[in-house]
């Protein structure tokens, strides 16, 4: 399988729960590798993995996508932002202070900004390499969306997350993706019980 993520902290850790986890439901033996979007549906059309899991829908006519669960939008500031003082981020915030998404979220970013824009949030997509990140976090108090799944670990390594406030949240869909009429069935395992399985981590 392919987990489909840009690299983040302690990766690694996450891709081998992830395997045992799948091993146990489907009593197969189960790798877990960490690809983006784009390679992993290369990688799935050449047979390089079964499956796919992805943070979004794959709209693809040569593919299955089947949502088994969702996660919230995560919210990293710094650690001094008026915000952190609060459990959970509004609406209001998005549009008050300046906002990035995670680079190398394909799936994800498609999702969250044209649903967010819509709101009157305006979001940046451009890249920035890891100090410029942490001077828009300190300097400007910027906050940057996310997937909010603890287990993932500190993608912004010294930035604090918060969940958005449901009300004003967004779900993101958590997907198993296969080629057409590609599912073995030691996968189908998967599509009922790896949900539940996910909230274990």
């Amino acid at each position: 399988m392919a987990l489909c993520l840009p690299p983040f902290y302690n990766f690694d850790q996450t891709c081998r729960r992830i395997a045992a986890m799948a091993q146990r439901i489907t009593n197969a033996s189960v790798t877990v590798s960490l690809a983006p979007s784009g390679k992993g549906l290369n990688g799935l059309h050449v047979g390089r993995f079964d499956a796919l899991l992805t943070l979004g829908a794959v709209s693809h006519p040569s593919v299955d996508c089947v949502p088994v669960g969702a996660v919230p939008l995560g919210v990293f500031m710094a650690k001094n932002h008026p915000c952190v003082a609060r459990d959970e981020v509004r609406l209001d915030d998005l549009k008050t202070y300046p906002v990035l998404t995670s680079e190398g979220f394909e799936l994800f970013n498609d999702v969250v900004v044209s649903t967010y824009r819509k709101r009157g949030v305006d979001i940046a997509c451009s890249p920035m390499t890891s100090q410029e990140i942490d001077r828009f976090l300190r300097e400007r108090l910027g906050l940057v969306l996310a997937v909010g799944i603890p287990a993932l670990g500190g993608m912004l390594p010294g930035a604090t997350m918060r969940l958005m406030r449901p009300e004003d949240g967004l779900p993101i869909a958590i997907c198993l993706v296969t080629a057409k009429g590609a599912k073995r069935p030691e996968y189908r395992a998967l599509e009922g019980t790896l949900a539940s399985g996910l909230k274990a981590l």
